[in-house]
């Protein structure tokens, strides 16, 4: 047993840390929740003195009432609004209200959410960036104000502040099972990944020359990234990601964007692998209504004019990557059709509906 037991060159919570800090933009606010969080980056900070410029306040810690009476003085021009991090109590605040005090001075961010949502009242949105989140606001040409969120340029830059394929992203499931801090590692990865790649989706119906690109580079590492057989753990749920990205393509072709027959190629692709994981039980059984319903829809669409990859029409590429393939009547509806897989609404995030 001394090869599943030996720990010597197991580096993974620490490669986790540094993945997490290195991608934090200078002198930014972190407020974390979690223990491995927490305790990983501080352990980078004070003894491999790596990103100290960092703010990291634990947002479990600011609850307790001796940490703002002790440890304020850490947090040069942080300003806490009150005693202690507890809505509820007379003496405690809110995030919005420590987002409202702060913001313009810090970048601010969060792992792992906020303990509540009253900074959605101020109307805060939460954009991923790495494996956090950032703390924005929508843009407003009549009143700009630092670090509003411009949706369009996010999309645009995806490729260089999402999260990088871990160096143990092919994480031994035996020696390191459901449960471990090892393998948690890599599930915040992929969860990370799910998180961009619904936001990028979400922005389709502003954005969708730019978000529909950004969610399939998303979907696509992610998809890149994950174990090839079944692993009877969390991973599998992110078998959705072949859905997911599926869906990119499926919207690419319908609102004509790209290279549609490259589309039509990965559409067949990535739908093709879902429905085989979901028959081998990815996803549970696949004699589920729900599942055994969807599979038909699927294929149903692959097979479907508009849809259907033909490698015959290869050659009919011509500049920029644009098929001439004008033959098609693309769908006028398709991107709220009733006969879409997966509604605007229903992409999923691992495997939760969002």
């Amino acid at each position: 047993h001394f090869e599943l037991m030996d720990q010597s060159e197991n580096h993974i919570v620490e490669q986790f840390g540094y993945e997490v800090l290195q991608l934090m933009p200078p002198s930014a606010l972190f407020l974390t929740m979690t223990d491995m969080v927490t305790n990983t980056l501080r352990y980078l900070q004070v003894t491999e003195h790596f990103r100290q410029d960092v703010l990291l306040a634990d947002q479990n810690l600011m609850s307790a009432e001796w940490f703002v009476a002790g440890q304020a003085r850490n947090f040069p021009g942080v300003a806490f609004p009150a005693k202690l991090y507890w809505p509820s109590r007379p003496d405690g605040w809110n995030m919005r209200e420590m987002v409202d005090v702060n913001y313009g001075k810090f970048r601010i961010f969060t792992f792992a959410g906020s303990k509540d949502k009253s900074y959605e009242d101020a109307g805060y949105k939460l954009m991923p960036f790495g494996y956090a989140e950032e703390f924005t606001r929508p843009m407003d040409t009549n009143s700009l104000t630092p670090w509003q969120c411009n949706e369009s340029m996010w999309a645009e830059t995806v490729r260089y502040h999402l999260p990088r394929s871990p160096p143990y992203v092919h994480l031994s499931i035996i020696k390191y099972p459901e449960g471990t801090w090892e393998f948690k590692a890599l599930d915040e990865y992929f969860i990370a990944v799910s998180r961009y790649g619904i936001h990028a989706f979400n922005l389709v119906g502003n954005h969708p020359e730019v978000a529909l690109p950004a969610a399939i580079y998303v979907f696509e590492q992610g998809i890149g990234d994950l174990p090839a057989h079944k692993c009877d753990c969390a991973l599998d749920q992110y078998t959705t990601f072949f859905k997911n990205a599926g869906t990119c393509y499926y919207q690419s072709i319908g609102k004509e964007l790209g290279n549609i027959q490259q589309h039509r190629k990965n559409l067949k692709r990535v739908w093709g692998e879902y429905i085989r994981r979901v028959e081998n039980g990815f996803l549970g059984s696949a004699e589920d209504a729900n599942l055994a319903h969807e599979l038909r829809n699927l294929k149903g669409i692959l097979s479907m004019a508009p849809f259907a990859y033909d490698p015959l029409l290869d050659h009919k590429i011509v500049d920029h990557g644009v098929s001439v393939m004008r033959e098609l009547e693309p769908s006028p509806s398709i991107s709220t059709a009733s006969t879409s897989p997966v509604s605007d609404a229903g992409m999923k995030e691992g495997g939760a509906a969002v």
